[in-house]
């Protein structure tokens, strides 16, 4: 009968040991799936921080008291606007272009 037990005991030890690592192994798993969700997140907002710097950097130029060419003109804002949306777009066309979108 005490033979039996530490069978049955050993038998217990393997299948906790086979269980402990179907359980890392999914664990694993479940944390590349999640660091890979994080990364391409991560990506996109980098992407989109980078075209929104652009507009802020050409408008604070603008708003110094500093002379600046066109800065006098009564379309200014306009023409500030666009260009920073052309250049945005311009960027965002860049980088689907190297695949980094």
């Amino acid at each position: 009968m005490l033979e039996d037990v530490v069978i049955e005991s050993e038998q217990v030890s393997r299948m906790i040991e086979t269980e402990l690592a179907v359980v890392g192994r999914i664990g694993d798993t479940f944390n590349t799936i999640a660091n890979n969700n994080l990364n391409y997140t991560m990506k996109v907002l980098t992407v989109w921080s980078l075209a929104l710097t652009i507009p802020t950097i050409l408008t604070g130029f603008y708003g110094m008291n500093v002379g600046l060419p066109g800065a006098h003109t009564s379309y200014a804002w306009i023409m500030v606007l666009i260009f920073s949306v052309i250049i945005a777009l311009l960027l965002l066309f860049i980088l689907r272009i190297g695949h980094k979108l």
